[in-house]
């Protein structure tokens, strides 16, 4: 499964088109002469969520245009995009993250064993950032940057960096109004992890919260 995994990503990424479009965020990357490949599988599209105050939803609820890049600290330290795909929660996707140019006296990519960092630019809202995903360890993955590597997202939780929701949520962000609204006609009875066990007040992963109406939902749950 893994072996056919890489051989997706490789002919994605022989295949993607690195010209770069207006987007709503202005995300730029440098293409260099070395790159890593981060791969998304629709498996695991539905465990990358969102989190707006104090409520969280699937990312794929959004049906906002929405692009996924993936982001590396610059010499000023700060984050400069290394990457970047259009979501679509239908299918896998990749990135390719752009390795440092070793020839330029400015850092313009991922440096070795660098930390990945994610964010998704939603049109026209703005950006949401995941400094802590969830990435495969298992080989040939890696959870931080290796020239001609391979990276996968298991799960991601993405909180607020620059939005704007001033003038109420857009049709094709979900309202936190609604969200609420929700909430209020339920209450979680019992909250646990993959195996259905209860789980600690200090538990790292994905829960499912099983509410009064018998209804369950999926999130990622960070004990910070």
């Amino acid at each position: 499964m893994k072996k056919l995994y890489i051989l997706f990503a490789i002919g994605f990424i022989s295949f993607f088109s690195y010209s770069q479009e207006a987007n709503y965020c202005d995300w730029e990357y440098i293409v260099t002469a070395n790159n890593a490949t981060i791969a998304i599988q629709v498996t695991n599209s539905n465990n990358m969520l969102i989190q707006v105050e104090d409520y969280s939803t699937l990312l794929n609820n959004v049906t906002c245009s929405m692009l996924i890049g993936v982001f590396y600290l610059d010499d000023n330290g700060e984050y400069a995009c290394g990457g970047y795909t259009e979501w679509d929660g239908s299918q896998s996707m990749a990135i390719a993250a752009w390795g440092d140019d070793p020839t330029t006296t400015e850092k313009d990519g991922f440096s070795e064993g660098e930390p990945y960092v994610f964010k998704i630019c939603i049109d026209p809202i703005g950006t949401l950032i995941s400094d802590s995903p969830n990435m495969s360890t298992e080989l040939p993955f890696s959870d931080s940057y290796i020239t001609n590597g391979f990276g996968s997202i298991n799960t991601a939780l993405f909180i607020p960096d620059l939005i704007t929701l001033d003038a109420g949520a857009p049709i094709c962000f979900p309202s936190i109004d609604l969200i609420e609204k929700d909430l209020l006609q339920k209450h979680i009875v019992k909250t646990v992890d993959i195996t259905g066990r209860s789980i600690m007040k200090n538990y790292n992963g994905i829960v499912f919260d099983i509410y009064s109406d018998n209804t369950v939902s999926k999130r990622y749950k960070i004990k910070y």
